[in-house]
């Protein structure tokens, strides 16, 4: 039975992995091409305005970012702990079953 609750988790933490490293290298390209974008704008256009726009956006999809980091980091110390909980529960059993 904890077995198959361990293998369920181990699957929706590795989606969330992926999909992390995934969102995060798309994150970092992303905000390097806002802010090369956004000094193009203030040195050749004089777009200040455009400027502060794209620095907002990053801003916001870097808290994203953030966010999202914190949420798989909490998820990875859940799941490692319910399988310290597993390991110990089933010792426990085998102990108990043997003596």
């Amino acid at each position: 039975m904890y077995l198959g609750y361990i293998g369920c988790l181990w699957g929706i933490y590795w989606v969330f992995v992926v999909v992390f490293c995934c969102f995060g290298g798309y994150i970092l390209l992303f905000s390097g091409y806002i802010w090369l974008y956004s000094v193009v704008l203030v040195v050749y256009m004089d777009y200040l305005w455009l400027f502060l726009y794209y620095i907002l956006l990053y801003s916001v999809i870097f808290i994203l970012f953030i966010i999202f980091s914190v949420i798989l980091v909490v998820f990875s110390v859940i799941f490692i702990l319910f399988i310290l909980y597993s390991v110990i529960f089933t010792l426990n059993t085998l102990n108990t079953v043997l003596s």
